[in-house]
């Protein structure tokens, strides 16, 4: 479920009156009751979420969310960390705001848990997490304090070997689609949600919202699309390394220009497994006029104008072949095992069909226009999302560190637009949200 708001003016309710947030930790199993902020040590959350931390744009992410936390032993409820360990967890946030409009005398009396002076309390709730318990650990100076990690489910994808699954399709079809990738890909997933301790269902959302990417034609003459792209790799078949579901889920989306990730779902268990694309509408940008620290990388991301993928025979040692989309510095594929094709010697139909990959869409999010590198530590606004657009507002400085005035004497400030690339949200009555974009 994609944490969005489509009522604007709702957000900026949330933004500028909030009155208090609600943690609480759902057990979808039903093996413990939910545990509220009664056993929830005061601010002590932490989500990082990521799909790029490296220090150029590169395609792919696929990286596991991490969630921290610190529960409280009390008279009433004690916890036993080695029974959290392996259990399912869902994080709901609620958000309590008062209404817009102004409340009228009417037959209310003052005070009452859904009344605020002259208006009345709405309640906004989010799922900001899915995932298992990873450790549980009893601090070493409080032993009433329990420090609880889990991660989503893509930390599992990479403990599993899928080595052997996509030999078996290369050797004993020779070939192996797009669509055929993803489909095992989604089997392994939905198995991995059966072996969670206390689950006898697959209730996880593999949809990827991939249809639009795979559908999509590329050559039209073919009828061919990128779902039903062959692709032949014989170089890795014949001197193959291991490789773990989630590495090939991340070779799968760095191919297609796209990220990967399980995002969070209040209907479904295991989240929503999702090709994630970076915003390109600026009207759409999330806006920020606050900032507690802000550091910006003066030379911007350049974009990528020429992709680079290996071609070879029944070696590792294989050419590189360069598409040209447009103008830019070069974006580098030749690790990926997936777009290892035949040698295609005075030029095989395969390897033209491939590079047709790049002519379309794949191409256009591939050769994306540049971003400020930025690290920017903001209010946390549980609705913003890794591959969001955010614009924030800064006060210009001198080369001595001296703000800069306007001739009116108001200070100047100027407005840097990025990424969420990487982030790490933190607290809960007072959130906020370390927003960071690396760049070369």
């Amino acid at each position: 479920m994609k944490n969005d708001i489509t009522d604007l003016s709702l957000k900026q309710q949330i933004i500028n009156n909030l009155i208090s947030n609600k943690l609480e930790i759902v057990f979808p199993d039903g093996e413990f009751a939910t545990i509220t902020e009664t056993n929830i040590e005061s601010e002590s959350m932490s989500l990082k979420q990521s799909i790029c931390d490296e220090n150029r744009l590169k395609f792919g992410g696929c990286i596991a969310s991490e969630f921290k936390i610190t529960l409280l032993n009390t008279t009433s409820r004690t916890f036993t960390p080695s029974k959290l360990k392996g259990c399912w967890i869902r994080i709901k946030l609620t958000q309590t705001y008062p209404n817009k409009s102004q409340l009228y005398p009417a037959k209310y009396n003052y005070p009452t848990t859904n009344m605020y002076p002259d208006r009345k309390i709405l309640t906004q709730s989010w799922t900001l997490f899915n995932g298992v318990i990873d450790s549980a650990t009893v601090d070493k100076n409080d032993c009433n304090k329990i420090s609880v990690t889990a991660y989503d489910l893509i930390s599992q994808l990479y403990d599993e070997d899928a080595t052997n699954e996509i030999l078996r399709y290369w050797n004993n079809n020779q070939e192996l689609t797009v669509s055929e990738v993803l489909s095992f890909i989604t089997v392994k997933i939905r198995s991995l949600v059966g072996k969670i301790k206390g689950s006898d269902t697959y209730d996880v959302w593999v949809a990827f919202y991939a249809d639009e990417i795979l559908n999509e034609t590329i050559n039209t003459a073919e009828k061919l699309t990128v779902g039903n792209l062959k692709l032949y790799n014989k170089v890795w078949r014949d001197d193959s390394e291991k490789i773990t579901y989630g590495k090939l889920f991340a070779l799968l989306a760095e191919m297609l220009g796209v990220f990967a990730m399980c995002k969070p779902s209040g209907s479904r268990k295991g989240g929503s497994f999702e090709f994630v694309k970076l915003e390109t509408d600026t009207t759409k940008a999330e806006v920020y006029d606050f900032y507690e620290t802000f550091n910006a990388n003066e030379k911007a991301s350049g974009t990528y104008g020429t992709i680079s993928f290996a071609v070879g025979g029944s070696s590792r040692i294989a050419k590189v072949r360069n598409y040209k989309v447009s103008n830019g510095k070069t974006y580098d594929l030749t690790d990926n095992i997936l777009v290892w094709q035949e040698n295609d010697n005075q030029g095989s139909a395969w390897i033209h069909k491939f590079e047709n990959l790049f002519s379309g869409d794949t191409g256009k999010r591939i050769h994306h226009k540049s971003y400020m590198p930025i690290e920017v530590t903001l209010d946390g606004r549980v609705w913003v999302e890794p591959g969001d657009m955010v614009k924030v507002k800064y006060y210009v400085t001198d080369a001595d560190g001296n703000y800069a005035y306007n001739a009116d004497g108001t200070p100047q400030t100027a407005t840097v637009t990025s990424y969420v690339l990487s982030r790490e949200l933190t607290g809960i009555q007072a959130l906020t949200d370390k927003i960071t974009a690396k760049g070369e």
